[in-house]
């Protein structure tokens, strides 16, 4: 019945298991069609088999699959009873910890949702191990952590992450993430928090000659200049710090920071009353 119900492919674009890596890179850039978004729904709830869903849309991966399932709002019945659990209600009541995921997730997390729920990915480098065990001691998650092997240009890597799905964070999280701007829900209280959890997410410290920079790293101008902003008033920014776009991209702006002082009141502000932080950054800070 299933393998009845799978869409005739050309020979030319069935691949093997072998060259599945190939694949991925040839069709990661091609658009779904409606016809192809039909055959999923048709397939999605029936299949258990992922070679078969994998024949099935051979220009996507097992990722990319189940992502388009998501926006589509379809479901196996068996992913509906989960295998793990996590803290549902760290949203529902803001403090610095819910404050600063925030940040985090704002700055480095993937968010899938559809109607019912939303899907949360920690993701860190392998040399970050020891952090995403504190963002999972932090979401109260029971489940286990994934390592992926990555290949950019000729740079080979791996990282951790793993994932939480819910209905609560879904219903919590509304009107408060990738909104162009600092949410309502963020106080001046919590601003520290939530700032240090986007430098954490994707900001940087670094040296150059006896000079210490740290900048933060934005694919939202709107957003980048509310937090432009906020610094400003907390810190009194004046001529030591803009805001720049990316030269070789068009969907990138960064804040840095490159007077001495400001960095360190930066540091002593951002790390004020902190409960969790990634250590290698604050220990840049401190030194």
């Amino acid at each position: 019945m299933v393998r009845s119900l799978l869409p005739a492919m050309q020979a030319s674009n069935v691949f093997t298991c072998k060259d599945r890596d190939q694949a991925y890179t040839r069709y990661m850039y091609k658009k779904w069609t409606l016809e192809n978004e039909q055959d999923l729904i048709k397939l999605y709830p029936i299949t258990e088999e992922w070679d078969l869903l994998l024949k099935a849309f051979p220009f996507s991966t097992q990722r990319g699959i189940q992502g388009k399932a998501c926006q589509l709002g379809i479901s196996k019945p068996s992913l509906s009873n989960k295998t793990t659990s996590c803290n549902e209600n760290i949203f529902s009541t803001w403090n610095r910890n819910s404050a600063y995921l925030l940040g985090y997730l704002e700055a480095d997390g993937t968010f899938i949702q559809d109607t019912r729920s939303i899907r949360v990915k920690f993701c860190t480098s392998l040399k970050d191990k020891a952090y995403l065990e504190e963002l999972k001691t932090l979401v109260e998650f029971s489940g286990t952590t994934t390592i992926s092997a990555h290949q950019l240009g000729k740079k080979k890597y791996k990282t951790l992450s793993f994932t939480i799905s819910s209905r609560q964070w879904k219903k919590d999280l509304e009107g408060s993430y990738r909104i162009g701007k600092i949410p309502n829900c963020i106080t001046e209280e919590l601003l520290p928090h939530y700032i240090r959890g986007y430098f954490d997410g994707d900001g940087s410290i670094y040296k150059q000659g006896k000079y210490t920079y740290t900048s933060y790293v934005f694919g939202d101008y709107n957003l980048a200049l509310d937090i432009h902003k906020y610094l400003d008033q907390v810190l009194k920014l004046t001529s030591g710090s803009k805001i720049y776009q990316k030269s070789n991209s068009k969907c990138c702006w960064y804040i840095r920071i490159a007077k001495q002082k400001l960095v360190s009141s930066l540091g002593n502000w951002m790390y004020k009353d902190a409960s969790i932080y990634l250590q290698r950054k604050y220990d840049r800070f401190a030194g």
